[in-house]
């Protein structure tokens, strides 16, 4: 606790910043004549010339320092549409244009993932999305796809014959399971884990090792406290770091993490770049719709009073590691599972939590109690008194094969309208986890 106690009521807290008033001022990095033209930070000038030194500085700096690049390595680039991928796009062609010895030596593949069955929109919507997409990266000569995101629950054959061929399949499984998912943060979290699994798909399938994605400090600020709400801190370390390498060919990588929403958008205007207008499940969606928009909203809302809000936050995804333990891992989002039975733990306390609000003063009793606590037990939340839980139960141990944020995802659910092919990858973990267990024991 703190021991000053002459602090009055508010008067040592900080205070949040004045617009900042460019009249006379220099540039802060050149100090010229030169007439600033953006302000960061609320009270930081630069100039044109200055500021795009400074963001095409930290994009290569991002990929250099880390050393995690090679000549000739094959990236496939995640393109969105948004303006972070429009100025990442350009970046990469800069650097690659280069004809110094920095150069850029990588191979860049550009894929946009096409939404449009997780959003309901028409087929007309759709193409006029692909129309805008097409004319804002048509300036780049490199390989491009556009692929639905309905794939990402077929086979791998199923995903390639699409890239080689063109083959289209039937969206209706992957409709029917979305719309199970009652709550729009368990659908956006499920989208964003369907998509990450794709694109890995996808850079297998065309020989990539690199996945380039746009996530600037802000957005991963803000995925840094949803995760923590959505119960996946185990996970930050992949979701918010530089590299992201839980999947075991393709190393995930996040070259805009040192910019700031701002930057890249002030870094489009100066270059006249236009990003494509692709809506998502947060577009127009009210601060409370779900945790991934509230958490949004809050942020920014707090960033601007106060400018360090969102790089302090991020910073912290900085000093956060993850042990390499061999776990099992979740089918869902490929992640280590961390729903191990560790006495008093969060996870204990929640589940036991749950399981007395769902009893009540008149149900619960010490028997069941005991009964049911088990972390590793396969009864429902509820003590398998409700016949709909007792018929998701019947479907593979989902407690013991995924994750605790997956396992909030599908809880829900009505698991039964998942496709076969999800439930059959797990299906096949359920095995992987019952040979585990039995043998175990004989293992030195």
């Amino acid at each position: 606790m703190c021991s000053n106690t002459e602090i009055e009521d508010g008067a040592m807290l900080m205070e949040a910043l004045d617009k900042f008033d460019l009249t006379g001022s220099l540039c802060k990095k050149c100090g010229n004549e030169n007439k600033p033209q953006i302000v960061l930070r609320k009270k930081d000038a630069y100039c044109k010339s200055c500021f795009l030194t400074s963001v095409k500085h930290k994009f290569r700096a991002c990929l250099g320092k880390s050393k995690k690049m090679k000549p000739g390595d094959k990236v496939l680039v995640a393109f969105s549409g948004s303006s972070n991928s429009v100025a990442m796009l350009h970046l990469i062609q800069s650097g690659l244009q280069e004809t110094s010895h920095k150069r850029l030596m990588f191979h860049p593949t550009i894929v946009y993932i096409d939404e449009y069955s997780a959003l309901n929109l028409s087929e007309e919507e759709s193409k006029t999305i692909k129309e805008d997409i097409q004319r804002t990266w048509g300036l780049y000569e490199y390989p491009k796809h556009i692929v639905p995101l309905h794939l990402s629950i077929e086979e791998e054959e199923t995903v390639n014959a699409f890239l080689t061929k063109g083959t289209s399949t039937d969206k209706t499984k992957f409709i029917n399971m979305f719309t199970s998912l009652p709550e729009n943060t368990s659908k956006i979290d499920m989208l964003n884990k369907l998509r990450s699994n794709l694109l890995a798909q996808i850079a297998r399938l065309l020989g990539c090792n690199k996945i380039f994605t746009a996530e600037t400090a802000n957005d991963l600020a803000v995925k840094l406290i949803t995760n923590v709400s959505l119960g996946r801190g185990a996970q930050l370390p992949y979701d918010v770091g530089f590299s992201d390498d839980r999947y075991a060919e393709v190393k995930v990588i996040r070259p805009m993490r040192d910019l700031s929403k701002k930057e890249l958008v002030f870094y489009n205007v100066f270059h006249d770049l236009i990003p494509a207008h692709v809506p998502s499940l947060l577009t127009k969606a009210e601060p409370h719709s779900s945790i991934h928009r509230l958490t949004e909203s809050f942020l920014t809302d707090l960033q601007d009073g106060f400018p360090s809000t969102l790089s302090t936050v991020f910073r912290v995804a900085d000093k956060l590691t993850t042990n390499p333990e061999d776990k099992i891992i979740c089918p869902l989002c490929q992640a280590p599972v961390d729903t191990d039975k560790v006495p008093s733990s969060s996870l204990s306390a929640t589940q036991f939590s749950r399981i007395v609000s769902h009893a009540g003063p008149s149900k619960l009793d010490a028997s069941s109690l005991e009964a049911t606590c088990n972390l590793g037990s396969e009864q429902c939340c509820n003590g398998g008194g409700d016949q709909s839980c007792r018929n998701k139960a019947s479907e593979p141990s989902l407690q013991n094969l995924l994750c605790y944020g997956c396992n909030l995802i599908v809880r829900n659910a009505d698991v039964a309208k998942f496709p076969n092919e999800v439930k059959r990858s797990l299906q096949e973990a359920s095995q992987r986890f019952q040979m585990r267990k039995e043998i175990e024991h004989f293992l030195l």
